[in-house]
């Protein structure tokens, strides 16, 4: 099975596109775009068609649109995800469609990136061009993973790093290392994320964090102990898709929070807090791990909530004036 080769960055440097895409004014300016660059250009008007065109000569990088008849973009991203000889082909969808779910539900099926019309000549080349890069880098760590897999995620970045063990179907312990001694593990089982730890941590809670470290060393471990059950149910493309939409609203609210580190404790009466007026459940269980004074940190660790749910409460609480800095003397817990 061939895949991408070198000279990404330079150019098509003959590499085949398959257009999938129903509008002939849509073919014109893709054969425009791209031959110049190097690239031999294939066109499809429908999904099966693309198909048809896929198994009989592999792509290195497929561009479909969404609604197209016959078999429109979703069918057709699904039909190439199950096909062993093209499941790992970039796929990017270029569409009118803007509205974020159905983006997200491109994601999840399979694709590799998100084009909306109209859309620049310049953009699409690029996008095309690192998401052959990215496959190049998967396929060049492809080989490590079948020896002992060990790097840093400044070559080879961890969500990257998780569906290249999830794809080689491997079972282990991936052990991720920080500088200040932190250190997480993600746990496999046949190629699918079924626990992960950090500190206190543990479960999709721990994971998330683990794919907002910026930086980590780390060593996949395929004789190591893996914890009984799968508190991770999802697959893990869902789950690192659910991680990365919320790690995004996460990174702006805490622009709006205190640091972790404040401490602080509760206003009001014992009677009040009952009452709850105008607090969801979220906010009422996050109002009482404060009771008696604690960090931002220590209630994000204890809390069985995930750490998006518990930020938003602690603003809540904190614009309702239901907590305050712990060194003040205003009207702890009663």
């Amino acid at each position: 099975m061939s895949g991408p080769g070198p000279g990404v960055a330079g150019g098509g440097a003959g590499r085949q596109i398959l257009l999938v895409d129903d509008s002939l004014l849509v073919q014109r300016m893709i054969r425009e775009y791209f031959e110049p660059a190097g690239y031999r250009v294939t066109i499809a008007g429908n999904g099966r068609e693309g198909l048809e065109a896929a198994r009989l000569s592999r792509p290195d990088v497929i561009v479909a649109d969404i609604i197209m008849p016959v078999m429109d973009g979703w069918e057709f991203c699904e039909a190439i995800r199950k096909e062993p000889a093209l499941a790992d082909v970039p796929f990017l969808f270029l569409t009118a469609v803007r509205e974020v779910p159905q983006r997200i539900q491109g994601l999840r099926m399979g694709a590799d990136d998100y084009i909306t019309k109209p859309f620049s000549r310049d953009e699409l080349l690029a996008r095309v061009e690192v998401c052959l890069a990215k496959a190049e880098r998967l396929q060049q760590a492809a080989a490590a993973v079948e020896t002992v897999l060990a790097g840093h995620t400044s070559h080879l970045p961890i969500s990257d790093l998780l569906q290249l063990l999830s794809q080689n179907a491997k079972t282990g312990v991936l052990h991720l290392y920080v500088t200040g001694d932190r250190e997480g593990q993600v746990f496999f089982r046949a190629g699918k994320v079924v626990n992960a730890a950090t500190g206190a941590v543990e479960g999709r809670k721990a994971l998330y964090r683990l794919l907002d470290w910026p930086e980590a060393r780390f060593k996949m471990d395929p004789d190591g102990e893996i914890p009984p059950g799968e508190p991770i149910r999802e697959s893990t493309s869902n789950v690192l898709m659910d991680g990365f939409t919320q790690n995004d609203e996460l990174r702006a609210l805490r622009a709006t929070l205190p640091a972790f580190t404040a401490r602080f404790q509760v206003l009001g009466t014992s009677a009040e807090l009952q009452s709850g007026t105008g607090l969801g459940t979220a906010e009422k269980a996050v109002l009482l791990e404060f009771q008696g004074g604690a960090t931002v940190g220590e209630v994000l660790d204890r809390s069985p909530l995930n750490d998006l749910e518990v930020c938003r409460a602690v603003l809540k609480l904190l614009q309702l004036n239901l907590l305050a800095p712990a060194d003040t003397e205003a009207g702890a817990a009663g």
